[in-house]
């Protein structure tokens, strides 16, 4: 009995549960319309509407886009400075094909004029006379001293490396490669000449004693051979056969040297060309 009022509760603690109850529940409902009218209040605070992300994404946009431009520019600022420094370099390769056409060409002529004497003397009937001197001459024209290698070290680069990309400038751009063009025609006359000159030194093994031509090479160069030494065989058919192919090294080496000036003045035109539309002294 005395645990059963224990448990019974009076009318004033379930009046007071109630009223904490309740008291609770309208802290709650203030908390609660606190929250919304806080969180109302943010979400209408200037500067976080539809305006403030498209400014943000502007200026992102702004920041990229003037990064992609500098970017652009000082690539811009590099390649122009490359382009330069290829022109520069093609200048100087270029008057080094000029000293070198000079050089082929006066070698040409010195050769050709030896072409002409060799023919001469050795069809002369009595050429046994004159055998130091024919020695001298057959064994001079098989040289290949005369040929032209151009300086390359520039082209190759504008060609094989994306170089030639940099040339902005089309006229300069087409004499450039119009110059590479003539180079390449003329390596292939030579090739056609030196076979011209194994065809010459094939017939000139027979006619020819090789210890004279070994008794003449010296350090410094070819000499006159010693006295009038006789050929190896003095058979007219073998003596026209030789002159025929000299004939023809001579012909092959007049339309060369002809080939070597207009190159030349390629060579000085492109220098001009390149140094006036690069404002190079």
């Amino acid at each position: 009995m005395v645990e059963e009022q224990n448990l019974e509760q009076t009318p004033g603690e379930e009046y007071n549960e109630a009223s904490l109850a309740n008291d609770e529940l309208q802290i709650s409902n203030v908390k609660n319309e606190n929250m919304e009218t806080h969180a109302q209040h943010l979400h209408k605070t200037p500067g976080k509407g539809i305006w403030h992300y498209f400014y943000e994404f502007l200026m992102l946009f702004l920041a990229v886009f003037c990064g992609f431009l500098a970017e652009y520019q000082l690539e811009h600022v590099i390649e122009r400075d490359r382009e330069k420094e290829y022109i520069s370099s093609l200048i100087e390769d270029l008057k080094m094909d000029n000293l070198k056409i000079d050089i082929a060409i006066n070698a040409r002529i010195l050769r050709e004029s030896r072409l002409d004497s060799l023919i001469v003397m050795i069809k002369l009937k009595d050429h046994n006379k004159f055998t130091n001197e024919i020695y001298y001459l057959a064994r001079f024209v098989s040289r290949q001293n005369f040929f032209f290698v151009n300086a390359d070290r520039t082209m190759q680069q504008l060609k094989y490396s994306g170089g030639l990309r940099l040339i902005r400038n089309s006229t300069a751009s087409n004499d450039i490669m119009s110059y590479d063009a003539s180079i390449r025609f003329l390596q292939y006359r030579e090739s056609f000449e030196s076979t011209q000159l194994n065809n010459y030194r094939n017939i000139a093994e027979n006619i020819f004693d090789a210890s004279v031509f070994r008794d003449m090479l010296r350090e410094n160069g070819i000499v006159r051979p010693a006295g009038n030494p006789k050929l190896f065989d003095d058979d007219p058919k073998a003596i026209n056969r030789l002159c025929i192919e000299a004939h023809y090294l001579f012909a092959t080496s007049f339309l060369n040297r002809g080939y070597e000036a207009e190159m030349k003045h390629a060579a000085e035109n492109l220098i001009a060309l390149l140094k006036r539309e690069y404002h190079l002294e």
